[in-house]
């Protein structure tokens, strides 16, 4: 009876640890042969299992992903290339292996298509090679020739790729929607010689087409082109190679010959050992993996410059009343009210004062009780406390001049009034008939650049224009072109002028914006003694005396808005 009993329980353990030991046989069992499914399994499941293999594969846009495959036995061949497309995503990869990854990739076929094939001088166009949309970079995603020009605005690309010009009346929109021009919604004004177009949905300055190429600078590598009125920097074009032979070919960089249907192609190169090494090397944004002297290592890449974009609304030519102040408000620039906490965190009072504020005056006062806060004294005296004797007046030169303990907030001058250091705004000197401006000037035609610098408008009483240009010398500082020599001084004295205005930024409007306030530059603010450069991006404020340079035993002095050298003294 027992005997049969252990035999009834083992054929029970038998029939419940069957399946279990089934179903670890096909997943993970080391070397568990054939019929292993390795695609979509986690990163340890993968390597744990002998049949599968952790490999990284490289997109067109430059993201390594890891994948799991099945191990054909051999290795993985890394000699073998092949491109397959995520159904999902979008995104091509480059496959140097044999054992291919199939969790929703798909195989993908390169474009290999030549200015020859698309017959381009048949419609009456021309033929150019264009990076890859949307990224390029990779073999399975070379340049690709295009026809451009001629009747229409439509391209016909290579391969899979087509790309048109939809244009409004603020440029030309690629994307997005067709009836939104940023331009005209953004009330975008561009600086002079540049017009507002819009690429890629967003708002950018370019080079008016009156201008043609002769504005526009491209990188090596690039050369300009006009296109519908437009300059457009385009890459330069492939050598054409000779039919059926690599003979005396020379390819662009990055690209070598090959012969491919008995012609002579320029295509992307893509070394098996370059790759080998670099799928290891992780690079950060903006870099690239390439192999030099057998070695992996990260290199920047390069990216064609944007066109400059459009100038940010400021408040160099509005002019508030007293009591209010400039401030951008939803992109564009606004008269507000001084606020008291604004003017006080401008200010700073000597030690026992606190700022208090009266629309644009700025009042610093004794903290706590004042004693002569009640206290009314005649013309010409204010009053004053002593422990002792109480409040009483006394002479207003006899009292101390606490402004020299004061800072007060731009714009405005401090002066004693009744005892206590005030803040009261500057009053803006009458404006001359006209104020010079860059455009006035012969700077760039002479190999100069023209700067504007503030002018010492001290002297209220005599005509000043706030700020005045000058043309100084081109030279690089930190990065940024700045001036280094005074070549051409526009104006004379303390910035008087009386030039004529061409009607553009030679208006009235020049002198009554901020005046007083600093000279406003992109977003600083440059004061007496500092140049604003506008050949940058954005301008920025710049020491007069650091951009000029002096031999040795002399040092610079500014006078009337010019950087001079002058024998040096001790």
């Amino acid at each position: 009876m027992k005997f049969y009993i252990a035999l009834s329980c083992i054929f029970v353990l038998t029939m419940l640890v069957a399946p279990s030991l089934s179903h670890w046989g096909d997943h993970g069992g080391h070397g568990g042969g054939g019929g292993v499914n390795c695609d979509g399994l986690a990163e340890n499941e993968c390597k744990s299992n002998g049949a599968c293999r952790y490999l990284p594969f490289v997109s067109c846009c430059g993201q390594s992903k890891f994948f799991c495959v099945n191990n054909d036995g051999n290795g993985c061949n890394t000699q073998d290339l092949s491109c397959m497309k995520d159904s999902r995503s979008g995104e091509i990869y480059e496959i140097w292996s044999s054992c291919k990854p199939n969790n929703g990739l798909v195989p993908y076929h390169a474009p290999n298509e030549t200015c020859d094939s698309l017959r381009c001088h048949e419609q009456g166009k021309d033929c150019e090679w264009v990076e890859s949309s949307p990224c390029y970079g990779t073999s399975c995603c070379p340049r690709i020739p295009t026809c451009i020009g001629g009747g229409g605005g439509h391209h016909t690309s290579g391969g899979h790729h087509t790309s048109g010009d939809h244009h409004t009346s603020g440029g030309s929109t690629t994307g997005g929607r067709p009836d939104r021009n940023p331009c005209l919604d953004e009330n975008i004004s561009c600086p002079p010689n540049y017009l507002c177009q819009v690429q890629n949905n967003q708002a950018v300055c370019v080079p008016n087409s009156e201008q043609g190429c002769k504005q526009v600078s491209c990188p090596d590598g690039y050369y300009c082109q006009l296109h519908e009125n437009k300059a457009h920097c385009v890459p330069n074009k492939p050598n054409p190679p000779p039919a059926g032979s690599c003979k005396g070919l020379e390819c662009p960089k990055g690209y070598y010959c090959t012969v491919e249907n008995h012609k002579a192609v320029c295509k992307r190169s893509g070394k098996p050992p370059s790759h080998l090494l670099c799928r290891t090397k992780r690079c950060p944004k903006g870099f690239h993996c390439e192999v030099f002297n057998n070695k992996a290592q990260c290199v920047r890449e390069w990216v064609p410059p944007r066109p400059p974009f459009p100038p940010k609304p400021s408040c160099n030519h509005l002019s508030c009343p007293s009591g209010w102040r400039c401030k951008v408000v939803g992109n564009k620039p606004t008269c507000v009210r001084w606020s008291e906490n604004f003017l006080c965190s401008k200010t700073k009072c000597p030690f026992g004062y606190e700022c208090k504020t009266f629309r644009d005056i700025v009042t610093c006062v004794k903290k706590g009780f004042d004693p002569c806060r009640n206290h009314k004294c005649p013309v010409g005296y204010a009053c004053t406390s002593r422990p002792n004797s109480g409040p009483q007046c006394v002479r207003e030169s006899l009292l101390p001049n606490l402004c020299r303990y004061t800072k007060c907030p731009f714009g405005h001058n401090c002066l004693m009034v009744k005892g206590n250091p005030t803040c009261v705004r500057r009053t803006p000197p009458p404006p001359p008939p006209a104020c010079l401006t860059c455009n006035e000037l012969p700077c760039r035609s002479t190999g100069l650049v023209c700067v504007t610098v503030p002018s010492n408008c001290s002297n209220t009483a005599v005509p000043c224009c706030i700020n005045h240009p000058i043309c100084v010398g081109v030279s690089t500082i930190g990065g940024s072109t700045v001036a280094t020599t005074a070549s051409t001084v526009a104006t004379g004295g303390a910035g008087t002028t009386t030039g004529t205005s061409t009607g553009g930024q030679g208006s009235s409007q020049d002198f009554v914006g901020s005046s007083f306030e600093g000279l406003r530059c992109g977003v600083d603010i440059c004061e007496l003694g500092e140049v604003c450069n506008t050949e940058t991006l954005p301008p920025t404020c710049v020491n007069l005396c650091d951009t000029l340079t002096c031999p040795e035993g002399y040092s610079c002095y500014v006078s009337n808005g010019v950087p001079s050298c002058s024998l040096f003294r001790l």
